[in-house]
């Protein structure tokens, strides 16, 4: 998955390099309910580990972050996802097993560069899981 978001990059700094001064419009796929439902589905897919939670048990952390990248292709379909950053290292795209089952067959309203579809990335930030003084836990999230 890291592999696709660095083709994709290398494939955004090759456009910049072939249309030179010209300005490149660039446009990321959209959600059709929007941005808080889309939000609402990636938190609801965050599945916190025994490990993880363990591990906010033990290191005293009441809130772990993680910032998540949807790859849709040119055709509006998530092609991959990946997390972009994360505050814990136990939250990785192991905690959100079921997230492209969650997305695969949801129709994006697709990216574009100049004008033609292309594969863009979404970028969903501030997904967290607080851990709360019983013992509870709760999952966010905010788009970014």
């Amino acid at each position: 998955m890291k592999h696709t978001l660095s083709t994709l990059f290398f494939l955004l700094i090759s456009i910049s390099t072939i249309y030179g001064q010209e300005q490149v419009k660039y446009q990321v796929a959209q959600y059709p309910n929007g941005k808080e439902e889309l939000t609402k589905i990636v938190a609801k897919e965050l599945h916190v580990s025994k490990k993880l939670f363990n591990a906010m048990i033990k290191e005293n952390i009441q809130k772990a972050t993680a910032t998540v990248g949807l790859i849709v292709n040119s055709k509006g379909k998530v092609a991959a996802f990946e997390i972009l950053q994360s505050s814990h290292p136990l939250m990785d795209e192991t905690s959100f097993p079921k997230l492209e089952k969650a997305l695969k067959d949801i129709k994006f309203i697709p990216g574009s560069i100049n004008g033609e579809a292309a594969t863009t990335t979404i970028i969903v930030e501030d997904v967290m899981v607080v851990l709360y003084h019983n013992n509870n836990i709760k999952n966010y999230g905010q788009l970014l």
